[in-house]
């Protein structure tokens, strides 16, 4: 049988590997060989390295000089031996893995926003609601959504007919919707459903109720489906209630037939984004920095703080209890005093937030939280940010010192923040760097982080 045909080009890269193989199978097991064999080695892979050189090369020479080297490799490879496959792929995985480790732990940490509490500066999650009969998107739109922006589509589809119902775990808390019920229930997700298909994550159950069936519906553990009923159902506190069925918030008057979609939204991933783990380790975090840190030992450092007499007890402290990462504006350090002289007569408790006396400064943020005061006052240009909010901590009139060795974060969505004023400092150690740069999803906001 003749020998397929190959073409110069093909046979030189074909030499290229061999050698290549050839040359790291023989480093390796050099110390192992006889002169004799260290000899056969050197002169095989010099007489193939040189024809490789020679532009006018004989392809019979080739092939031969080849063959030569590869039965060598066959002889003393043992599994570097035709390890192409498998073998280095597996080493070629572990180094990248080391690599990505390494990236992740000193340099560069991958941090995707879960709420809106940095909003407008960075975007949560956050929801798209369909009416009742909107025309809902096609899979190949899903798709392109789902790779622009991180968008995921939910629809709970009606499997019988009937009115839609919304459980609730204590009847007794009232036919509506409000911040101080809980309406779903925790549990894990694992394949497929987890993070990026494999990871196990958290997940909050919603079980819903139409014609006596029950209709289960799963969002991430930082979403509140809350937010999406209450939009889709305005007039859900005019509803009649059902008195026979307890436990259970009735949320539309309407009739909802067989495989029609009763509730259907997107949600777009929050802001996906690399933290800069590197710069703190020679700079200290300057105020207007967009901070990340943990929060797992924050409630202990201010129970500490309170303890020892270094902030006052006199405050309804509300305490984190998780051990997540957060972020938050950095708004003072170690010895600065913090208040929000909020405007006369203003239930709101929209204010100026000044630092040592002086309007803040050092962030953007910072700037178009004061314009919207300004507008308060004399109606100058609106901005997208809410202005700051005296309450908690820098409830009107109360000045915050920072403790040493403690920061103060603030979220720049004020009225819609947990922050500092709620559960007071942040060790300067449990700082792990700053925003850097929103990698994802590809929006206006792509790009160097303020």
């Amino acid at each position: 049988m003749n020998e397929p045909v190959i073409s110069r080009r093909k046979l030189r890269k074909i030499a290229k590997e061999v050698l290549r193989i050839g040359q790291k199978i023989f480093f390796h097991k050099q110390d192992l060989l006889t002169t004799e064999e260290v000899e056969e080695w050197e002169n095989a892979m010099k007489a193939l390295h040189a024809t490789l050189r020679d532009k006018k090369f004989l392809e019979a020479t080739m092939r031969e000089q080849i063959e030569i080297v590869d039965e060598l490799s066959a002889r003393h490879g043992d599994l570097f031996y035709h390890k192409k496959s498998w073998v280095e792929n597996v080493e070629m995985l572990l180094v990248a893995a080391i690599v990505v480790i390494g990236v992740r732990s000193f340099f560069l940490q991958p941090f995707i926003i879960p709420t809106n509490s940095m909003y407008p500066s960075y975007y949560g999650m956050k929801s798209e609601v369909y009416a009742d009969g909107e025309e809902l998107p096609s899979l190949a739109h899903r798709a392109i959504d789902k790779v622009l922006f991180g968008a995921s589509h939910y629809e709970l589809e009606a499997r019988t007919r009937g009115p839609l119902y919304l459980k609730i775990p204590d009847a007794s808390s009232g036919h509506t919707l409000n911040s101080n019920q809980v309406y779903y229930e925790i549990e894990k997700a694992n394949f497929p459903n987890g993070r990026f298909f494999i990871i196990p994550t958290s997940v909050r159950k919603y079980t819903f109720s139409i014609g006596g069936r029950e209709h289960a519906m799963h969002v991430p553990a930082e979403f509140d489906l809350e937010d999406v009923m209450g939009e889709k159902f305005k007039q859900h506190n005019h509803v009649q209630q059902d008195a026979l069925h307890a436990g259970l918030l009735k949320l539309s008057d309407k009739i909802y037939e067989k495989g029609e979609v009763a509730l259907a939204f997107n949600l777009l991933l929050g802001d996906a984004l690399f933290v800069d783990r590197f710069s703190y380790n020679f700079i200290k975090p300057a105020v207007g920095d967009p901070i990340v840190f943990q929060t797992g030992e924050i409630d202990e450092y201010n129970d500490k703080l309170r303890k020892d007499g270094i902030v006052t007890e006199n405050f309804p402290w509300r305490p984190i209890r998780e051990d997540k990462y957060y972020i938050k504006r950095l708004v003072g350090r170690q010895g600065d005093e913090l208040i929000i002289q909020p405007l006369p007569n203003n239930n709101q408790q929209v204010g100026y937030l000044l630092r040592n006396g002086k309007p803040i400064t050092g962030s953007k943020a910072f700037d178009e939280n004061r314009k919207v005061v300004d507008h308060f006052r004399n109606g100058t240009p609106q901005s997208k940010y809410p202005a700051y909010r005296a309450n908690g901590l820098l409830s009107a009139g109360s000045i915050v010192k920072v403790p040493p060795n403690s920061l103060f974060a603030m979220g720049d969505n004020s009225p819609n923040s947990l922050d500092g004023r709620a559960w007071g400092f942040v060790p300067e150690e449990k700082v792990v760097g700053r925003a850097f740069f929103v990698y994802y999803p590809f929006t206006r906001r792509w790009g160097i982080s303020d």
